[in-house]
């Protein structure tokens, strides 16, 4: 007899007893449909270890190596072998292999309905007066059971089965002084066998992951590919699906496998996952509330990287946002986000919060300031929502607030969309309005002029209710106040869009929480990489200008780009004096990016090194405007002074 095992009909799987039963449906057994050797011939001798090691792990114990499958059992467990095993050793002696189709044909009873068995039928009993008007109402509450869809019962789920056809294939194998010697054999089947080896993977006894890959689909699994993703990536590695010896089915099945894994104490894993984090890193910080049934209703965590970085350079601007992801337990989460010396969004901590309560971030925010060593932002931006507005008041007190300008306005579409449709040039007056007004005085004096443009927008209610708000969202109420290249929350929003490519919101928390760290490990790398850019690698300048030189060796790569951008500028403003140290900047073209087509005023001091502009765009992003840039070029100024030069930006 010719040995040729192949590890496509066996499984290598370690499992034994209540085990091996447990994946009987994932691996099931031998079909004699694919045998992997020739067993007519006269050799009867198999290698001993190869059934204790292959199958006395994979199929299911038996207690009677004579007995088949009953009759019209499931469709794979006729050809599971019968594994008798001795008394005084516990060792498998025999094993009994049988074909699918053993059982024997149901009959057809040619769709007849079987009838039902109602039992006896009772003796009618009189009813009295009571007795049947609770009978009539029994009645209607049935009635109306019926007619809910929540109560009507589910149609039984139509499996399909292996046709039997009582196959009488099969093969007996021995152990016989440590060799295993086959006793019976019967090669003929009584139907038609697969024809294609690719069908293989139907057979419910074929079905099932190969350890090795299972390990591999677990880190796809933990990627947040979806089943078909994973079956493509598999149809890779093997050439094509045809010979992927499963379906994507099955990885859909050991998917939910792995869900139910973390189902059942999911919080607790999450709390024990932060404990080893504390061993790593001795600078983690976590904090979580119980509710009244010892359920976790707030959660906060926080590395030890973000809170130093945060402590020496980046507590000057967070943008906060809950609104924008929630996770299967109805969690909303909320990241803290920073921006490095690169203009890059970093965490700076992370929570879930149960009720977007102000209480709820009372103790968020608290739990912010714990891990921080008291040290508030210095300027918070965050959405419209009114809890949260408390709570910073009140935890943070000497922060300034600022609210996302883009919901805003998007809300402000909504409201007012029907509005802005009967009126044209009505957005863009309301945008010029709210964008180039350079100071609280001027923002007054053009909403007035707006009003009176527009009767509509006077008596409308959404209009006055923006104006009423004016000083926590309009531009020219923050123009004094660090809040870097953004008007709104689309750090907050970028993050976490960026974070749905990582995590998939109905999984577990301990999955997302180690998503995190993983995409926290990607924005170091990504900072590292910018530091590499900064370090070793050179750019060609735009200009001749000694100014532009210097900013290109006192920033980092990507702030030099900014500054490169605004330095480009300088050539769509005329410089004129306006008497002493006052200078006018008039558009040489009728429109100029970023800041319309007024006539900007500046102060230049060239003797003390003093500069200013109304623009205030050194306040708010820590970088000189194409305003105060045209001066430097115009005065002869080759060094940006050190006080206009942000340590962070370095």
């Amino acid at each position: 007899m010719a040995y040729m095992p192949r590890k496509d009909w066996f499984s290598n799987e370690s499992a034994s007893g209540n085990q091996a039963a447990a994946h009987q449906e994932d691996i099931g057994g031998l079909d004699l449909n694919e045998m992997p050797f020739d067993l007519n011939q006269d050799a009867g001798f198999i290698p001993p270890n190869y059934f204790t090691e292959l199958l006395d792990s994979t199929f299911v114990n038996a207690t009677n190596a004579s007995t088949a499958a009953p009759e019209g059992g499931d469709d794979d467990a006729s050809s599971q072998p019968n594994e008798p095993r001795s008394v005084y050793t516990g060792v498998v002696e025999k094993q009994h292999f049988a074909c699918n189709q053993f059982c024997k044909p149901k009959k057809d009873d040619f769709g007849v309905e079987k009838p039902v068995n109602v039992g006896p039928v009772p003796d009618p009993v009189p009813l009295d007066e009571i007795d049947r008007e609770a009978a009539e109402i029994t009645s209607v509450i049935a009635e109306l059971d019926e007619q809910n869809p929540n109560n009507r019962k589910q149609p039984k789920r139509k499996r399909e089965t292996i046709k039997r056809s009582y196959c009488k294939a099969k093969m007996v194998v021995k152990l016989k002084d440590g060799r295993w010697e086959v006793i019976s054999f019967v090669a003929e089947h009584t139907h038609p066998l697969l024809w294609k080896p690719s069908l293989t993977k139907f057979l419910r006894s074929h079905q099932g992951i190969p350890h090795e890959e299972k390990e591999f689909v677990k880190h796809l699994y933990d990627s947040n590919l979806t089943a078909g993703e994973m079956m493509g990536v598999m149809s890779e590695f093997y050439g094509t699906e045809l010979l992927v010896p499963y379906m994507s089915k099955t990885i859909t099945n050991y998917c939910v496998t792995l869900k139910t894994e973390t189902k059942e104490g999911d919080m607790a894993q999450v709390l024990n996952y932060f404990n080893e984090q504390k061993e790593k890193d001795h600078n983690f910080y976590c904090r979580y509330k119980l509710d009244a049934e010892d359920r976790v209703e707030n959660l906060f965590w926080v590395d030890g990287t973000a809170r130093r970085e945060y402590a020496e350079a980046y507590h000057d601007c967070v943008s906060f946002d809950a609104t924008y992801l929630t996770n299967k337990y109805n969690m909303s989460f909320a990241p803290f986000i920073g921006i490095n010396r690169h203009g890059q969004s970093f965490m700076l901590g992370c929570g879930f919060v149960r009720q977007e309560l102000a209480t709820s971030y009372d103790w968020l925010f608290k739990s912010f300031l714990i891990a921080m060593n008291g040290l508030a932002p210095d300027n918070i931006i965050t959405d419209q929502d009114g809890a949260m507005k408390v709570s910073i008041e009140r935890m943070f007190p000497t922060s300034v607030h600022r609210k996302c300008r883009w919901h805003i306005m998007q809300k402000a579409q909504l409201k007012c969309g029907p509005m802005l449709g009967r009126n044209p040039g009505l957005a863009e007056d309301f945008n010029e309005c709210i964008d180039f007004s350079f100071s609280p005085e001027e923002f007054e004096a053009k909403w007035a002029l707006f009003m009176e443009k527009w009767p509509d927008a006077t008596s409308h209610s959404h209009f006055h209710a923006l104006y009423q708000n004016r000083a926590t969202w309009v531009t020219c109420y923050f123009k004094h106040w660090f809040f870097p290249f953004l008007q709104s929350t689309q750090r907050s929003e970028g993050f976490n869009a960026i974070l749905k490519c990582y995590v998939n919101p109905n999984k577990s928390v301990l999955s997302f929480v180690k998503q995190y760290a993983k995409l926290q490990v990607h924005i170091l790398v990504r900072e590292g990489g910018n530091d590499y850019r900064t370090d070793f690698l050179e750019l060609e300048p735009w200009s001749p200008f000694p100014i532009e030189e210097h900013a290109y060796k006192v920033y980092t790569k990507d702030i030099y780009l900014r500054f490169r951008h605004e330095f480009e500028l300088i050539g769509r403003y005329n410089v004129s004096p306006f008497g002493g140290n006052f200078y006018k900047l008039e558009p040489n073209r009728s429109f100029c990016a970023k800041y319309g087509s007024r006539t900007y005023l500046v102060t230049a001091n060239k003797n003390e090194g003093l500069y200013s502009c109304e623009c205030s765009k050194m306040d708010r992003d820590g970088l000189l405007c194409c305003h105060i840039l045209k001066m430097f070029t115009h005065l002869g100024v080759d060094e940006i002074p050190d006080r206009y030069i942000l340590k962070r930006w370095t």
